[in-house]
């Protein structure tokens, strides 16, 4: 932790982005860092209004970065920015209110992804104040535009997309599957389950539930409930799949979000599991050494509300992890191409 930066010690980042050899994330404002350097420096962009500006979520679409920003002087949802090199930044019309926009997430094929955007509707009456989200989806083309999917009026937040020739989002208790246009519940998916996140291992997609369970789309098998050494249940947030060093690698992180069946939720950093042959049913955590050692607490993610793992591969055979928490800052962690380096805050 000799390079951590104390500014990032107790925040929650929202989203972690690679495009060429830079890094780019939203921890309140926008950061970036090369992939070598350990040092980040804050994006200024060129925004309406004062600032300073909140980037919420982000995503990456062929070159170019997409970032929802925040004028926090205001309150004033700025709507979806693109930049090409992270300098400049230009806005694009969108067909729904910017005003609704909640956050913007990428799945798809690895050179040719669909960028989505959820909107949060409000209503309210005086005795019932009620959400509904709609999803659009775009290819990031320019001129860059929305069209709305199928995904309209849901009650649950989407919050995570998945591709294995068709998409994947979860959006609470329910899941959708489909083309980027249409999509469709899940047949035989779980409707009282919430989904913490879905993730691809190849064409292979898998689903962590807020109840500690893993569950396969295949047919909708589920793994034991995973319980911490207190026994308490893990709530999962959203998972990554990570090929290193010639091993598969799920990381499934474990979050602090307490559900009506899970008041009181174990944080345990995040479970490995060998994705090489994963069979939800027969699913056991594994041990791949991505952790530091367990004695030197400071800088493992023991304990800690971990609410999404994210994976990018350097080249030359390295990878790099972040781990997003709620609270506790960005770590990362890296493979070069023989062992990984542990985590450590960012």
């Amino acid at each position: 932790n000799l390079y951590a930066t104390k500014a990032f010690k107790g925040t929650s980042p929202a989203f972690v982005l690679q495009d060429g050899g830079n890094y780019f994330a939203g921890i309140g404002e926008l950061y970036t860092r090369a992939e070598g350097s350990t040092s980040w420096t804050k994006v200024n962009p060129t925004l309406p209004g004062t600032g300073p500006f909140f980037a919420t979520s982000g995503a990456v679409v062929g070159n170019d970065i997409f970032v929802t920003f925040v004028d926090t002087s205001t309150a004033t949802k700025l709507g979806v920015y693109k930049s090409a090199d992270g300098a400049t930044w230009a806005a694009f019309n969108d067909t729904f209110n910017i005003s609704d926009l909640s956050h913007i997430m990428v799945g798809g094929p690895a050179f040719t992804p669909t960028l989505f955007a959820v909107t949060a509707v409000v209503t309210e009456t005086a005795e019932v104040k009620s959400t509904k989200h709609n999803v659009y989806y775009s290819d990031g083309s320019d001129p860059v535009t929305f069209t709305l999917t199928s995904m309209t009026n849901i009650v649950g937040k989407p919050n995570s997309v998945a591709y294995d020739g068709a998409y994947w989002i979860t959006a609470n208790k329910e899941v959708y599957t489909g083309t980027a246009s249409v999509l469709a519940p899940a047949v035989g998916a779980p409707t009282t389950i919430p989904f913490g996140g879905v993730v691809a291992t190849g064409t292979d997609v898998f689903f962590a539930g807020r109840d500690g369970k893993l569950y396969d789309s295949s047919d909708w098998s589920s793994s034991p409930i995973f319980k911490s050494p207190r026994e308490l249940t893990y709530s999962f947030g959203i998972p990554a799949y990570v090929a290193a060093g010639g091993e598969q690698i799920l990381l499934v992180p474990g979050e602090n979000y307490p559900t009506a069946g899970n008041t009181n939720p174990a944080q345990g950093g995040y479970l490995e599991f060998d994705a090489s042959s994963f069979d939800a049913v027969l699913a056991q955590p594994s041990d791949y050494g991505l952790a530091a050692d367990i004695n030197n607490y400071f800088i493992t993610l023991d304990a800690k509300s971990v609410k999404q793992i994210v994976s990018f591969d350097e080249g030359g055979g390295e990878y790099r992890l972040f781990a997003l928490t709620n609270g506790d800052g960005l770590w990362s962690n890296q493979f070069n191409g023989t062992t990984w380096s542990g985590w450590r805050r960012e």
